[in-house]
C-alpha cells in the first residue's frame, strides 16, 4: 500500500510543482496580485518544499526492500561519494542561488509588480508600444 501512496504523492507533487512553475500562473499572479509577484519565487519554493514533505515521509515510512546491496568496500565507495559531492558543489557555484531561491527579489527590492511585456509605454505617435526588456520572474 505504501508504494501506491508514494506513487500518488510523487504525482501530486509533480502536478503542483508544474502548475506553480507555469507561465500562466506567474502572469495571473502578476496581473491580479502585482504586489505579490516580488515574492513569487520564494512562495514557489515554499510550496515545493511543503508538497515534497509527504513524499519524503512516505519514503521514510515504507518498508525497505533492497533490490541489491553494496558489496564493495569503503575504500571504493567513499571516493565515489566524495567525487559526487565535489561535482555537486562545483555545479552549485555556477548558480546564483539567491536568485534561484527568490531571495534577490526581496533583498534588492527589484520592481517586479507587473511583467515588463504587459506595461505599455507611450511611443510618441499617439499609440503605445509594449516594452519587453525585463524578465517576468
Amino acid at each position: 500500500m505504501y508504494y501506491v501512496l508514494i506513487l500518488a504523492s510523487w504525482f501530486v507533487f509533480g502536478l503542483i510543482h508544474s502548475l506553480t512553475a507555469s507561465t500562466w500562473l506567474k502572469q495571473t499572479v502578476a496581473l491580479r496580485l502585482g504586489w505579490l509577484s516580488r515574492y513569487y519565487r520564494l512562495l514557489y519554493n515554499a510550496i515545493a518544499l511543503l508538497t515534497f514533505l509527504p513524499v519524503l515521509w512516505l519514503h521514510w515510512k515504507a518498508p525497505v526492500e533492497y533490490v541489491s546491496t553494496w558489496q564493495g568496500t569503503a575504500l571504493v565507495g567513499l571516493p565515489i561519494t566524495m567525487l559526487g559531492a565535489g561535482i555537486a558543489l562545483i555545479a552549485l557555484w555556477g548558480y546564483d542561488l539567491g536568485e534561484f531561491i527568490g531571495w534577490h527579489s526581496i533583498v534588492f527590492a527589484r520592481n517586479l509588480d507587473y511583467p515588463a511585456y504587459l506595461v505599455a509605454y507611450p511611443s510618441g505617435s499617439g499609440s503605445s508600444a509594449l516594452h519587453s526588456d525585463r524578465h517576468l520572474f
